[in-house]
Order: structure tokens, then C-alpha cells, then sequence
């Protein structure tokens, strides 16, 4: 601590004897025991000529020692048979005491800033925490909000009169003030030095705690001004959100927009909307509010709110945008994906002027569809017997889906799978290093000789054309053909076909490479 904040520090102390000693008259059965706690615990010697207050005043710098002391005095009380009343008055008068004490010395030390200011001149600023502020067992930030427990605690839930209660949630007032004041005043003296970043964020993170820890509990018993006034001066948002909820005031939810408009209120109101699952809120919010909330919706993580706020602002292409955006990165769900396309092409056509790119995104999202559709075919017995739930499928890779389609699990597979595998290859990123397009390709084409093992290897009579025809590899051909595949590009290199590990356990059978040999001299004289 500089030297001018410690000087402020002791005058701040003699302005709280000050105050303890205008009040001793009033609060005597409660301050003389507390004064007489002290002093033992400081063993000094009393019936020396002088009376304990003079005692005890003579170390103004440690007044603050009463503190303690009143505190233990207010527990016995608490603890002996004494009646309700009693033990609410008891509470009472130390609130009022360290009430008026605390008041004292801010006061005196707010209205004394400039004088007491640490100056310009110093590049790092100490550490500043005010003596009404010190952590620790016995420290007055403890020791008030210790106090300010047990007032909610045990004198809250006893008052029956009105009068008191008010007087009561009023000294909770002044001892939370004084705690988050305090907080405040030490996080400003550490907030710029490099050197403690680390625990400049504990200490917020103590701060924060702290204060909702204190405003909540007037917000519970409906003090809705009270923990407004502390929610505003110590800006917690959320307990100002959560007021505004309770009583239904949404002029003051505006009100706060404006007023906080520099410190984020309105990101946080719309955050905390998404986070409480209000989702509707926020899309019925007033027209004034709705740029703020355009700007904050931008953010990847609330596109499935955006697309809808875009509908009902009519920025279709806006909507269109996100909601392409939500489709092409859905991975998760393919009904919530074809979903999500769909919606896309409709906010598309629903803007209507179509440009280039539009027409681009339009013809992407007929490709994904295309790729939907195909994963929506996948023969039932084969989900099953992957313990696939057709309800609730992933999305599949084209390369994946192209798998399913020709593995050995489908066993009832016809040309028309393999068909459909080929004409997934086109969906196939050619670029990317992983993926063997030609090889992926052959794979298919050795897969289907396999489906008719016995066939290929068997010797056949007559026109050997003839013996294979009833083959899936032959038919897929003929409906590759049919659907205006070019014959002579169709198949891969021949070679290739009988070098693919795939065919392998056949690949050297003299009969399946005649019988192949034709079918390759058939489709490259097809006309």
C-alpha cells in the first residue's frame, strides 16, 4: 500500500472512533462488552486509573478490532436464553454499529480521493485493500459478510413487524455495499499490472462469486429495489435480467440496454436468454432491439436461431446463407440435415433473384440431397444388420456410403447397388490424398465379379457370353449402358482388374479371365 493511502487509512480510523464513540450512549450494553472482549484479547490491564473505553481508544489504527468482538459477544447472546426479540435487537444494534463505523470511513475516504491519490508518477500501482475490505478469518470482509448471513439467517426468518424487517434489509444493503466496494477498490489497484494477471482473474472470480452470493438473497425474499440498486451499481447483469423476469418489466430490461450499452448488457441479455432456453424471447424482442440482436446472432453458434430471426426480419437470402451454412456442417443427424437443406433451398427461391452464387449454393444443394437420398435407400436388412436405426442415422461420407452399398453384410445386394455405388464416386473429393479414387473405383467392379464367385470360375458351354449374363457385374454394365454411361470408359483398365487385391483369391483363373477378357472386347466394340 503507498504511503498517502495508508495515512488515508488511519484517518479513515479516527473518523469510525469518532462515529463508535457518538454512538456508544445508544448501542452501551452492546459496545462496552465488546470493548472490554478486546481489550482481554490484547491483555491489556484494566483498573489502571483508566476506564476501558479510554483504553481502547488510545489505539485508534485498530479499531477495527472491535469487529471481532462484536461479533463473538453476539453469539453468546445467541447462544444463552434469551428470546427471539432479544436476539433481534442484539443483531440489530451491531448492524447499526458497523453500519454507521463502515459509512464513516468511505465517506470519508470518497470524499478525500484527490487529496489522498496515489499520483501520476508511479508506474505500477500497490495493491490496494482498504482495511474495511481485509480477507482472512478475522479479516472485516469476513467478518461483515459473516454478519450479513447471520442477519438473513437468524434474524430475517424471527421478525414479525414490518418496520424492523425494512430496517434489517437495509443494513444488508449497507454491509453488502461495503463488502463489493471493497472488492472493487482492490481489483482497480491491481486490474493494469502485467505482473499479476493471474491473480487479478481469482480475485474477479472471488468478486463475482461474492456478489451474487450477496444480491441473491434479497431477490429470493422479493426485495426487487434493493437488488436492483446493488445490481446496478455493481453490474450484475444477471441479477438484473432476472428481476426484470420475475416482475415482468421489460421497459426496465430496455432501459438497462441503454444504460449499459458500453459494458455488453445486451449480449449478455440475449446469452443468457439462449442459456435459459428463451430462445422465443429473444425473437419477440422489440423492433429497436433487433439490430443488436442481428449483430449478436452473426456469431457461428447461434445460426440456428439466426436463420429464423433472417425469416422474420424477410432477409431471405440472410436465411438461405445460415441455414446452407447449418446443412453443409451437419454431421450428426441426416433427417435434421435434409432438413435444414431443404429450408435452404425454399428461403432461396423465396428471395428470389437468383445470382450466380445463388444458383451455385441451388445446385450444391441438390448434390447433398442426391447423397441424402441415396443413404435413405440403403436396404432395411442391411441397417439392421449394422444396428443402424434408419430413424436416426448419422450423415455417411460419400465414400462410406459407396462401402455400405457393395460390402458383404448386403447380402441381398442387386446391380442396382452396385449401380448406385458407381454413381457415387462422383461425390468423391478427387483432391484429397486420402482417397484412391481409381483404386476405390476397381474395388467396385471386383466386388461385383465376386458376388458370382462361382460362375466366373466355373467352365462353361456354348457361347460363354451367355454363362454370365445373369451376373451383377454383367447387368450392372447393361444398366450403366441403359442410363447413358459411355461402354468403353465404364470399366477400368483390364490389367488393373486382375492386379487388385480385392480379386485376388480368383484373379489367376484362366476360365474368369476369358470370361472377363470378352465382356472387355463386347464393351469396347458396343455401338
Amino acid at each position: 500500500m503507498s504511503t498517502k493511502l495508508l495515512l488515508c487509512q488511519h484517518a479513515e480510523q479516527l473518523q469510525a472512533a469518532c462515529i463508535l464513540r457518538e454512538m456508544h450512549s445508544t448501542y452501551s450494553d452492546v459496545i462496552d462488552p465488546a470493548i472490554r472482549k478486546v481489550l482481554t484479547t490484547r491483555g491489556e490491564q484494566m483498573g489502571t486509573g483508566l476506564s476501558p473505553q479510554d483504553l481502547f481508544y488510545r489505539e485508534v489504527s485498530h479499531v477495527q478490532d472491535l469487529f471481532e468482538a462484536l461479533l463473538e459477544y453476539e453469539s453468546d447472546i445467541m447462544a444463552g436464553n434469551f428470546t427471539p426479540a432479544d436476539i433481534i435487537n442484539i443483531i440489530a444494534s451491531v448492524n447499526s454499529i458497523l453500519e454507521g463505523m463502515l459509512h464513516a470511513a468511505i465517506d470519508y475516504r470518497q470524499s478525500k480521493a484527490l487529496s489522498y491519490g496515489t499520483g501520476m508518477e508511479l508506474t505500477r500501482t500497490p495493491e490496494f485493500m482498504p482495511w474495511t475490505s481485509t480477507s482472512g478469518t478475522s479479516g472485516v470482509r469476513t467478518l461483515i459478510h459473516k454478519q450479513f448471513m447471520l442477519t438473513l439467517d437468524s434474524a430475517i426468518p424471527e421478525v414479525r413487524d414490518l418496520e424492523t424487517r425494512e430496517q434489517l434489509f437495509q443494513h444488508m444493503i449497507a454491509l453488502a455495499d461495503n463488502i463489493l466496494d471493497g472488492y472493487n477498490s482492490q481489483i482497480a489497484s491491481i486490474c493494469n499490472n502485467e505482473d499479476m494477471v493471474e491473480y487479478t482473474m481469482q480475485v474477479e472470480e472471488q468478486y463475482r462469486q461474492e456478489r451474487h452470493n450477496l444480491i441473491g438473497p434479497f431477490l429470493e425474499h422479493k426485495q426487487y429495489e434493493r437488488a436492483g440498486s446493488l445490481a446496478e451499481k455493481y453490474c450484475d447483469f444477471e441479477m438484473l435480467i432476472r428481476i426484470c423476469e420475475e416482475t415482468g418489466n421489460q421497459e426496465r430490461i430496455q432501459r438497462y440496454q441503454q444504460q449499459f450499452a458500453d459494458k455488453g448488457f445486451s449480449d449478455f441479455l440475449f446469452s443468457w436468454y439462449m442459456k435459459e432456453g428463451k430462445q422465443g424471447r429473444l425473437l419477440s424482442l422489440p423492433t429497436p432491439q433487433q439490430t443488436q440482436l442481428n449483430s449478436f446472432l452473426q456469431k457461428d453458434e447461434f445460426g440456428y436461431l439466426k436463420w429464423l430471426h433472417d425469416i422474420e426480419c424477410k432477409d431471405f437470402l440472410s436465411a438461405h446463407n445460415t441455414l446452407l451454412n447449418l446443412g453443409r456442417n451437419e454431421e450428426e443427424y441426416l433427417a435434421k440435415k435434409k432438413t435444414l437443406l431443404s429450408l435452404a433451398k425454399l428461403a432461396a427461391l423465396a428471395h428470389g433473384d437468383a445470382d450466380e452464387q445463388l444458383k451455385t449454393n441451388i445446385s450444391d444443394i441438390d448434390d447433398e440431397q442426391e447423397l441424402i437420398l441415396n443413404q435413405e435407400l440403403l436396404p432395411t436388412e442391411l441397417l439392421q444388420t449394422m444396428n443402424v436405426d434408419a430413424d436416426h442415422m448419422k450423415v455417411l461420407t460419400p465414400l462410406e456410403l459407396l462401402q455400405l452399398y457393395i460390402c458383404d453384410e448386403n447380402t441381398s445386394a442387386t446391380e442396382y447397388d452396385f449401380k448406385k455405388a458407381l454413381d457415387l464416386l462422383q461425390f468423391l473429393n478427387q483432391d484429397d490424398p486420402a482417397i484412391d479414387y481409381e483404386t476405390i473405383r476397381i474395388s467396385i467392379w471386383c466386388k461385383a465379379i465376386l458376388r458370382d464367385k462361382a460362375i466366373w470360375t466355373h467352365t462353361a458351354t456354348g457361347d460363354p457370353i451367355d454363362s454370365i449374363r445373369d451376373t451383377i457385374f454383367f447387368k450392372t454394365i447393361e444398366l450403366a449402358v441403359t442410363d447413358g454411361c459411355e461402354p468403353s470408359s465404364l470399366l477400368p483398365d483390364f490389367q488393373s482388374m486382375l492386379t487388385c487385391d480385392t480379386l485376388s483369391p480368383v484373379s489367376t483363373d484362366k476360365q474368369l479371365q476369358f470370361l472377363l477378357g470378352a465382356v472387355y472386347e463386347m464393351a469396347n466394340n458396343y455401338t
